[in-house]
């Protein structure tokens, strides 16, 4: 928007968005809103994004030694579901970006290619987008 450095928060748990609108209030941000409603946010910033962060949804296996009880929850079936979610919002992502100097940065807690690299490679890919090399941590 042309509000510099606006920031919107969305995500589909209500729970989630409570939380993160008590840490955005610690932190001091002022200059934020959360969505829970998709339809609404989407009306609000259709291709007026000039970046935007997906904490997207995954295995978790990047945590694992905080969370030793996800090894056993893992399964190949649940990884392939997750990267269809991320697929997803990487796709439902597109039409929010204001212009080709737009930038999307992705994130999980996984360390799998599958759900990071490969999945992001895809997608640009698909999309004629590059992946800045430099911004691969």
């Amino acid at each position: 928007m042309h509000n510099t450095g606006q920031i919107y928060v969305h995500d589909i748990r209500k729970a989630v968005l409570l939380q993160a609108k008590q840490r955005l209030r610690r932190a001091g941000v002022q200059n934020a809103q959360v969505h829970s409603d998709k339809v609404k946010l989407h009306s609000l910033l259709k291709g007026k994004v000039d970046w935007m962060l997906l904490d997207v949804p995954c295995t978790g296996a990047g945590v694992m030694r905080r969370n030793p009880d996800a090894k056993y929850k893992f399964t190949l079936e649940r990884l392939h579901e997750l990267m269809k979610i991320q697929e997803l919002i990487l796709e439902e992502a597109l039409p929010y970006l204001r212009n080709e100097k737009s930038r999307i940065v992705y994130s999980t807690c996984s360390v799998l290619p599958e759900e990071n690299i490969i999945q992001v490679a895809r997608f640009c890919e698909k999309h004629g987008f590059k992946i800045q090399d430099d911004q691969i941590f």
